[in-house]
């Protein structure tokens, strides 16, 4: 069982790596030249779901718009 502050730090912890991932997602972006716009980095540095920022960061390895790492 975890005290109130290790669930805290847990929580802090995990908030650093989704804040990093969403960042690192935008600087991949924008490296492979892909244009992001305002709308779009909104989105992705307010996601709160690890799953879909590594999914958006995969996506973003290979491609050829803004749209193929964002939609379905």
């Amino acid at each position: 069982m975890w005290t109130e502050g290790q669930r805290l730090r847990a929580e802090g912890r995990m908030e650093g790596r989704r804040e990093n991932q969403a960042e690192v997602v935008i600087r991949l972006l924008t490296l492979r030249g892909l244009r992001v716009d305002k709308q779009s980095r909104q989105r992705i540095l307010e996601c709160r779901s690890m799953a879909t920022l590594n999914l958006w960061f995969e996506r973003a390895m290979r491609a050829k718009s803004l749209s193929d790492v964002l939609e379905a």
